[in-house]
This record gives C-alpha cells, sequence and structure tokens, in this order.
C-alpha cells in the first residue's frame, strides 16, 4: 500500500475484524437458541464462507512486484505497479526503490 494510506488501511482492518466478531457471535447466538440440537453445524459451515470467498479473490491478484523484481522480471514488475499506482511516475520511482532495496546477492534463475 502507498505510505500515506497504510494508517488509514490499518484502521478498517481492525474496524471490520471487530464488526465481523460481533457478526458472528449474534449469528452463533441465534443458532444456539433456536436449534440448539443441530446449530452447531451451520456455524461450522458459515465460518467456511469467508475463507472460500478469500481464496477466489486470491485468485486474481497479481504477483508481488518485490518478487519479481528479485527474479530479475523487472518488466513484470513495473506492469504490476503501473497498475496499482496513479501515475506511471510513481511505478518507476517505486520499482527503483524496490531495486535498490534488494540484497546484493546472486538471484536465483527461474526457468519457465
Amino acid at each position: 500500500a502507498m505510505p500515506k494510506m497504510r494508517g488509514q488501511l490499518v484502521t478498517v482492518n481492525a474496524l471490520l475484524v471487530t464488526v465481523g466478531q460481533f457478526i458472528s457471535g449474534m449469528v452463533d447466538g441465534i443458532f444456539d437458541k433456536y436449534m440448539p440440537e443441530s446449530g452447531w453445524r451451520y456455524m461450522l459451515g458459515l465460518a467456511a464462507v469467508p475463507s472460500i470467498i478469500m481464496f477466489l479473490g486470491f485468485l486474481s491478484l497479481p504477483e508481488s512486484p518485490r518478487w519479481l523484481a528479485m527474479q530479475q522480471r523487472n518488466e513484470e514488475a513495473l506492469l504490476v505497479l503501473k497498475t496499482i499506482r496513479e501515475t506511471d511516475e510513481e511505478a518507476d520511482d517505486e520499482l527503483h526503490e524496490v531495486k535498490v532495496s534488494l540484497p546484493s546477492l546472486p538471484q536465483r534463475q527461474v526457468t519457465d
């Protein structure tokens, strides 16, 4: 994330986690009250739904620009950065920062 957004993202994440825990507690209580014998099955089953949604979302994520740069795939890293940054100049600057921050150890060659 861009440095100017990191604090906001952490706050929103903490808020969403708290709200999610509250809602799941309420839903579990409803299942326990109205279905005391079989409600636990629905509680466990519903817990899998967010994980499945997250997994499907992960399938559309691009590779990490840092990982691509470590594999010396700089053109691909720049393309990914251009899709998530506001300007091409910001993407170029960030790729330069990534390259500077990488260790100077020989990189492992990846064959496709």
